[in-house]
């Protein structure tokens, strides 16, 4: 069963860069705003490997698009960040739950 207490989540938008003037700049722009609670874990996931060969964090999201009240068009983001013994202890789980399958 999942437990969800050790995630920290962000949010933020990306809109349609309006500002763009020629095929090297992007499409879209937007901000997310990195909180000291969102960094924390990360950081410290990062000490705990002292001496270990180097993990990097994994940071994941997703997207939603939607629209503003003004009618323009955005994506809607949401960042999240699981805690690596988190991550390892679910495919863990879904390794044992294959395990569990095979008849022999």
């Amino acid at each position: 069963m999942n437990d969800y207490s050790n995630r920290v989540q962000i949010e933020g938008q990306i809109y349609k860069n309006d500002y763009k003037s020629n095929e090297k700049q992007p499409d879209k722009r937007g901000e997310i705003e990195l909180s000291k609670e969102f960094l924390k874990p990360i950081v410290e996931a990062i000490k705990a490997q002292n001496g270990k060969p180097f993990t990097p964090p994994k940071v994941q999201f997703a997207v939603w698009e939607r629209t503003s009240k003004a009618g323009n068009d955005y994506w809607w983001v949401r960042m999240e960040y699981t805690p690596l013994e988190e991550e390892e202890e679910q495919e863990q789980e879904q390794q044992d739950d294959f395990d569990d399958d095979i008849p022999f």
